[in-house]
């Protein structure tokens, strides 16, 4: 998998989408493993396995913790490596006084500048790297 994509979606999940591995083709399933690392011990851990589609929604996250996310392709001559972990910090301060049911941040809608500026960058990374 490559150009991995993590973007905030409400206050405690996020998003997850990445390409379709250059070896993927109709005639071999493919399959995807999506790892978290977790934040405090920083060791990887399956989040979801047999996922057929090259997005997730990941859920369930804590507040103001950096969280890494990698993917691997699977099918049936194996598992890949797995690809060049992305990072996004979910949430800011400034994140703790919305409401916890408010609108999820849709792909075609812009950020406000000062959700950019709360996180003193984009939040979030996407990175090319091998498959």
């Amino acid at each position: 998998p490559s150009r991995l994509l993590l973007t905030p979606h409400t206050k405690t999940s996020l998003n997850l989408s990445w390409d379709h591995s250059p070896s993927h083709n109709r005639t071999q399933p493919c399959t995807y493993i999506v790892e978290l690392r977790d934040p405090r011990t920083y060791s990887w851990s399956t989040y979801v396995s047999s996922l057929a589609d090259t997005s997730v929604q990941l859920l369930s996250l804590n507040l103001n913790h950096i969280y890494a996310v990698r993917v691997r392709a699977e099918n049936a001559f194996g598992v890949s490596d797995p690809s060049q972990p992305v990072t996004s910090r979910l949430l800011t301060r400034t994140d703790e006084r919305h409401k916890e049911d408010e609108e999820p941040i849709s792909k075609t809608r812009r950020l406000p500048s000062s959700t950019l500026g709360d996180y003193g960058t984009r939040p979030s990374f996407q990175v090319d790297g091998p498959d």
